[in-house]
């Protein structure tokens, strides 16, 4: 008779690390922003009033977030499948708020894109930087300093960096998405049945490459 399979050791939730992770950077990045304007105020120069008050409630809606993350994940729900976008109309608001095209919100939209792809994939990611480029340079322009304070190269040459960026962004976090996507295959209890060698079972707790697992003909065997 053979002797019955140890369990697998108990792991916490990645996706619930995750969300604790995202929305702790979220509300270091809020309060970090609302400091150094506090600390050094040469932006906003336009609206300062309008414009502190909506980084404030940034700042507060991040630490919401991440009081509902550590404390109770499972409230966040839906939420949590929208939450870049929300920081994406955030930013766009302080933007406009701000110095439009030459605001220092513009690198916001690198933490929107960066968690939609290594959230949600690459279709995610690159919506949100093309989404994103668009909505800066409209805004951008419409609410541009007016004379010579108007600096046409920056306007120009954000929108084109946020695509590029955003793009390899989206297909990094592409590929992590798919790859855990693929370990998580691997963790499946009828994939880990009885009869597959430890060091198959090792390896798909690993960060070992899917190609070597795919050319052992384990993966084709079932």
């Amino acid at each position: 008779m053979k002797a019955p399979t140890a369990l697998p050791e108990a792991r916490p939730d990645t996706e619930t690390v995750d969300s604790r992770i995202i929305a702790l950077m979220r509300l270091i990045l809020a309060v970090s922003a609302l400091l150094i304007v506090i600390i050094a105020p040469s932006e906003p120069d336009r609206l300062a009033g309008p414009t502190y008050a909506a980084l404030s409630l940034y700042a507060v809606y991040s630490a919401v977030l991440y009081a509902l993350a550590v404390m109770r994940p499972q409230a966040l729900g839906r939420l949590d499948r929208w939450a870049h976008w929300i920081d994406v109309a955030w930013y766009v608001v302080l933007i406009a708020l701000s110095q439009g095209t030459s605001s220092i919100f513009f690198f916001g939209f690198f933490f929107a894109i960066q968690v939609a792809s290594f959230r949600w994939g690459f279709a995610s990611g690159l919506t949100v930087a093309l989404v994103s480029a668009l909505l800066f340079t409209v805004v951008g322009y419409l609410t541009r300093p007016v004379g010579e304070d108007f600096e046409l190269n920056r306007f120009l040459i954000r929108p084109v960096y946020l695509l590029g960026i955003g793009y390899m962004m989206a297909y990094w976090g592409g590929f992590e998405t798919a790859y855990k996507r693929r370990l998580a295959l691997l963790n499946e209890d009828e994939f880990l049945h009885e009869g597959v060698p430890r060091a198959l079972r090792n390896a798909a707790r690993s960060r070992v490459p899917w190609i070597w697992l795919r050319e052992t003909n384990w993966l084709c065997d079932r």
